[in-house]
Protein backbone atom coordinates (compact mmCIF):
# COMPACT_ATOMS: atom_id res chain seq x y z
CA UNK A 1 0.00 0.00 0.00
CA UNK A 2 1.47 3.34 -1.08
CA UNK A 3 0.32 6.37 0.87
CA UNK A 4 1.48 9.73 2.13
CA UNK A 5 1.51 9.54 5.90
CA UNK A 6 -0.27 12.18 7.94
CA UNK A 7 2.19 14.71 9.39
CA UNK A 8 1.49 13.87 13.02
CA UNK A 9 3.60 15.76 15.57
CA UNK A 10 5.89 13.35 17.44
CA UNK A 11 4.32 13.17 20.90
CA UNK A 12 4.38 10.91 23.94
CA UNK A 13 1.42 11.12 26.32
CA UNK A 14 1.43 9.67 29.81
CA UNK A 15 -1.78 10.13 31.76
CA UNK A 16 -4.07 12.28 29.65
CA UNK A 17 -3.44 14.78 26.91
CA UNK A 18 -4.38 16.21 23.53
CA UNK A 19 -2.50 16.83 20.32
CA UNK A 20 -3.82 18.94 17.47
CA UNK A 21 -3.38 17.58 13.95
CA UNK A 22 -3.69 20.50 11.50
CA UNK A 23 -6.58 20.02 9.12
CA UNK A 24 -7.92 16.89 10.84
CA UNK A 25 -8.69 17.54 14.49
CA UNK A 26 -7.39 16.35 17.83
CA UNK A 27 -5.80 13.18 19.16
CA UNK A 28 -7.17 12.67 22.67
CA UNK A 29 -5.60 10.04 24.93
CA UNK A 30 -6.06 8.89 28.49
CA UNK A 31 -3.49 6.31 29.55
CA UNK A 32 -0.50 6.26 27.23
CA UNK A 33 0.09 7.13 23.62
CA UNK A 34 3.08 7.33 21.32
CA UNK A 35 2.21 9.35 18.25
CA UNK A 36 4.21 10.01 15.11
CA UNK A 37 3.88 10.12 11.31
CA UNK A 38 4.80 6.44 10.93
CA UNK A 39 3.37 4.85 14.07
CA UNK A 40 0.52 5.42 16.47
CA UNK A 41 0.61 3.21 19.56
CA UNK A 42 -2.00 3.66 22.29
CA UNK A 43 -3.06 1.99 25.51
CA UNK A 44 -6.06 2.98 27.58
CA UNK A 45 -8.64 5.24 25.98
CA UNK A 46 -7.91 7.12 22.76
CA UNK A 47 -9.79 9.16 20.15
CA UNK A 48 -8.19 9.70 16.73
CA UNK A 49 -9.42 12.15 14.09
CA UNK A 50 -10.75 10.84 10.79
CA UNK A 51 -8.53 11.00 7.73
CA UNK A 52 -5.46 9.72 9.54
CA UNK A 53 -2.85 7.80 7.48
CA UNK A 54 0.06 6.06 9.20
CA UNK A 55 2.33 3.09 8.63
CA UNK A 56 1.40 1.23 11.84
CA UNK A 57 -1.67 1.65 14.02
CA UNK A 58 -1.42 -0.39 17.23
CA UNK A 59 -4.00 0.06 19.98
CA UNK A 60 -5.12 -1.67 23.16
CA UNK A 61 -8.01 -0.67 25.35
CA UNK A 62 -10.70 1.61 23.94
CA UNK A 63 -10.31 3.36 20.57
CA UNK A 64 -12.59 5.64 18.57
CA UNK A 65 -11.65 6.87 15.09
CA UNK A 66 -13.86 9.76 14.05
CA UNK A 67 -13.85 8.98 10.33
CA UNK A 68 -11.76 7.05 7.80
CA UNK A 69 -8.33 5.61 8.58
CA UNK A 70 -5.53 4.04 6.54
CA UNK A 71 -2.50 2.06 7.70
CA UNK A 72 -0.24 -0.64 6.37
CA UNK A 73 -0.70 -2.64 9.56
CA UNK A 74 -3.56 -2.28 12.02
CA UNK A 75 -3.71 -4.07 15.35
CA UNK A 76 -6.68 -3.65 17.71
CA UNK A 77 -7.02 -5.24 21.14
CA UNK A 78 -10.03 -4.40 23.25
CA UNK A 79 -12.83 -2.24 21.85
CA UNK A 80 -12.56 -0.22 18.64
CA UNK A 81 -15.17 1.91 16.87
CA UNK A 82 -14.56 3.46 13.46
CA UNK A 83 -16.98 6.13 12.21
CA UNK A 84 -15.87 5.67 8.63
CA UNK A 85 -13.97 3.13 6.50
CA UNK A 86 -10.68 1.27 6.99
CA UNK A 87 -7.96 0.59 4.41
CA UNK A 88 -5.01 -1.61 5.29
CA UNK A 89 -2.49 -4.16 4.15
CA UNK A 90 -2.87 -6.31 7.26
CA UNK A 91 -5.43 -6.02 10.04
CA UNK A 92 -5.52 -8.10 13.22
CA UNK A 93 -8.04 -7.72 16.00
CA UNK A 94 -9.12 -9.35 19.25
CA UNK A 95 -12.11 -8.08 21.15
CA UNK A 96 -14.79 -5.89 19.60
CA UNK A 97 -14.59 -3.93 16.33
CA UNK A 98 -17.30 -1.86 14.67
CA UNK A 99 -16.76 -0.15 11.32
CA UNK A 100 -19.48 2.16 10.03
CA UNK A 101 -18.13 2.07 6.46
CA UNK A 102 -16.13 -0.47 4.43
CA UNK A 103 -13.09 -2.58 5.38
CA UNK A 104 -10.68 -3.01 2.48
CA UNK A 105 -7.22 -4.56 2.41
CA UNK A 106 -5.11 -7.66 1.94
CA UNK A 107 -5.35 -9.82 5.08
CA UNK A 108 -7.95 -9.45 7.82
CA UNK A 109 -7.65 -11.70 10.88
CA UNK A 110 -10.19 -11.08 13.64
CA UNK A 111 -11.47 -12.75 16.78
CA UNK A 112 -14.33 -11.78 19.04
CA UNK A 113 -17.14 -9.61 17.65
CA UNK A 114 -16.71 -7.85 14.30
CA UNK A 115 -19.33 -5.64 12.64
CA UNK A 116 -18.81 -3.93 9.29
CA UNK A 117 -21.78 -1.88 8.16
CA UNK A 118 -20.38 -1.63 4.62
CA UNK A 119 -18.53 -4.15 2.47
CA UNK A 120 -15.55 -6.30 3.40
CA UNK A 121 -13.19 -6.48 0.40
CA UNK A 122 -9.97 -8.40 1.06
CA UNK A 123 -7.70 -11.07 -0.27
CA UNK A 124 -7.99 -13.30 2.82
CA UNK A 125 -10.35 -13.17 5.80
CA UNK A 126 -10.02 -15.29 8.93
CA UNK A 127 -12.63 -14.84 11.65
CA UNK A 128 -13.15 -16.57 14.98
CA UNK A 129 -16.25 -15.59 16.92
CA UNK A 130 -18.94 -13.59 15.14
CA UNK A 131 -18.68 -11.42 12.06
CA UNK A 132 -21.27 -9.30 10.28
CA UNK A 133 -20.79 -7.66 6.88
CA UNK A 134 -23.93 -5.73 6.01
CA UNK A 135 -23.04 -5.25 2.33
CA UNK A 136 -21.27 -8.56 1.81
CA UNK A 137 -17.81 -10.10 1.67
CA UNK A 138 -15.68 -10.13 -1.46
CA UNK A 139 -12.40 -12.06 -1.41
CA UNK A 140 -9.86 -12.96 -4.08
CA UNK A 141 -8.51 -15.72 -1.82
CA UNK A 142 -9.66 -17.53 1.32
CA UNK A 143 -12.56 -16.77 3.65
CA UNK A 144 -12.57 -18.94 6.78
CA UNK A 145 -15.04 -18.32 9.59
CA UNK A 146 -15.17 -20.26 12.85
CA UNK A 147 -18.31 -19.33 14.76
CA UNK A 148 -21.24 -17.52 13.18
CA UNK A 149 -21.64 -14.92 10.46
CA UNK A 150 -24.15 -12.60 8.84
CA UNK A 151 -23.59 -11.07 5.44
CA UNK A 152 -25.43 -9.84 2.39
CA UNK A 153 -23.42 -12.23 0.17
CA UNK A 154 -20.07 -13.98 -0.01
CA UNK A 155 -17.84 -14.32 -3.05
CA UNK A 156 -14.41 -15.92 -2.70
CA UNK A 157 -12.02 -18.39 -4.22
CA UNK A 158 -12.26 -20.61 -1.13
CA UNK A 159 -14.98 -20.40 1.54
CA UNK A 160 -15.11 -22.35 4.80
CA UNK A 161 -17.66 -21.90 7.58
CA UNK A 162 -17.23 -23.98 10.71
CA UNK A 163 -20.37 -23.24 12.68
CA UNK A 164 -20.93 -22.91 16.40
CA UNK A 165 -24.33 -23.49 18.00
CA UNK A 166 -25.87 -20.46 16.33
CA UNK A 167 -27.67 -19.57 13.11
CA UNK A 168 -25.61 -17.90 10.39
CA UNK A 169 -27.38 -15.98 7.63
CA UNK A 170 -26.13 -14.94 4.20
CA UNK A 171 -29.05 -13.11 2.65
CA UNK A 172 -27.93 -13.43 -0.96
CA UNK A 173 -25.79 -16.43 -1.75
CA UNK A 174 -22.35 -18.03 -1.51
CA UNK A 175 -20.09 -18.36 -4.55
CA UNK A 176 -16.61 -19.91 -4.50
CA UNK A 177 -14.47 -22.49 -6.25
CA UNK A 178 -14.33 -24.48 -3.01
CA UNK A 179 -17.13 -24.37 -0.42
CA UNK A 180 -17.21 -26.22 2.88
CA UNK A 181 -19.90 -25.56 5.50
CA UNK A 182 -20.23 -27.80 8.53
CA UNK A 183 -20.87 -27.69 12.28
CA UNK A 184 -17.90 -27.40 14.63
CA UNK A 185 -18.27 -30.90 16.01
CA UNK A 186 -20.58 -33.85 16.47
CA UNK A 187 -23.81 -32.78 18.14
CA UNK A 188 -23.42 -29.08 17.32
CA UNK A 189 -26.58 -27.46 15.99
CA UNK A 190 -25.16 -24.54 14.02
CA UNK A 191 -27.03 -23.76 10.80
CA UNK A 192 -26.51 -21.61 7.71
CA UNK A 193 -29.53 -20.07 5.97
CA UNK A 194 -28.91 -18.58 2.53
CA UNK A 195 -30.58 -18.16 -0.86
CA UNK A 196 -28.19 -20.13 -3.02
CA UNK A 197 -24.87 -21.98 -3.06
CA UNK A 198 -22.72 -22.01 -6.19
CA UNK A 199 -19.27 -23.54 -6.46
CA UNK A 200 -16.87 -25.97 -7.99
CA UNK A 201 -16.43 -28.38 -5.09
CA UNK A 202 -19.30 -28.06 -2.59
CA UNK A 203 -19.50 -29.80 0.79
CA UNK A 204 -22.37 -28.67 2.99
CA UNK A 205 -24.01 -29.79 6.22
CA UNK A 206 -26.77 -28.05 8.21
CA UNK A 207 -27.53 -25.65 5.36
CA UNK A 208 -30.96 -24.44 4.29
CA UNK A 209 -31.09 -22.82 0.86
CA UNK A 210 -33.17 -22.54 -2.29
CA UNK A 211 -30.71 -23.78 -4.93
CA UNK A 212 -27.35 -25.56 -5.14
CA UNK A 213 -25.07 -25.83 -8.17
CA UNK A 214 -21.56 -27.19 -8.49
CA UNK A 215 -19.21 -29.57 -10.20
CA UNK A 216 -18.82 -32.00 -7.29
CA UNK A 217 -21.53 -31.69 -4.65
CA UNK A 218 -22.07 -33.27 -1.24
CA UNK A 219 -25.35 -32.47 0.52
CA UNK A 220 -24.91 -33.74 4.05
CA UNK A 221 -26.81 -34.20 7.29
CA UNK A 222 -29.22 -31.48 8.30
CA UNK A 223 -29.45 -29.88 4.85
CA UNK A 224 -32.69 -28.65 3.34
CA UNK A 225 -32.75 -27.57 -0.32
CA UNK A 226 -36.09 -26.09 -1.31
CA UNK A 227 -35.44 -25.79 -5.03
CA UNK A 228 -33.20 -27.00 -7.83
CA UNK A 229 -29.93 -28.93 -7.38
CA UNK A 230 -27.58 -29.19 -10.38
CA UNK A 231 -24.13 -30.76 -10.71
CA UNK A 232 -21.58 -31.32 -13.46
CA UNK A 233 -19.59 -34.37 -12.34
CA UNK A 234 -20.70 -36.06 -9.12
CA UNK A 235 -23.24 -35.74 -6.33
CA UNK A 236 -23.70 -37.45 -2.99
CA UNK A 237 -26.69 -36.90 -0.73
CA UNK A 238 -27.07 -37.92 2.90
CA UNK A 239 -30.23 -39.85 3.81
CA UNK A 240 -30.65 -37.21 6.54
CA UNK A 241 -30.92 -34.36 4.01
CA UNK A 242 -34.09 -33.03 2.40
CA UNK A 243 -34.32 -32.07 -1.27
CA UNK A 244 -37.59 -30.91 -2.76
CA UNK A 245 -36.45 -31.85 -6.29
CA UNK A 246 -34.28 -34.61 -7.68
CA UNK A 247 -30.75 -33.42 -8.60
CA UNK A 248 -30.03 -32.81 -12.27
CA UNK A 249 -26.77 -33.39 -14.09
CA UNK A 250 -25.87 -30.54 -16.44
Amino acid sequence: MNMDYTKLPVTIIRGSGRVTVPGLGEVKASGRAEIGPERVHTGGSCVLPGGIKVRDLDTSGSLTIEGDAEAETMSFSGSASVRGSLKFTQLSKSGSLRVDGDAEGETMEVSGSTTVEGRVKVRDLYSSGSISAEKGIESSGHVKVKGCMRADSVKAERFELIMSNAVSRIRGGVEADYIRVEPKGWGDEGELITDWVKGGEVHMENVECDTVSGDTVYIGDGCRVNGKVTYAHEIRVSPNAFMREQPQKV
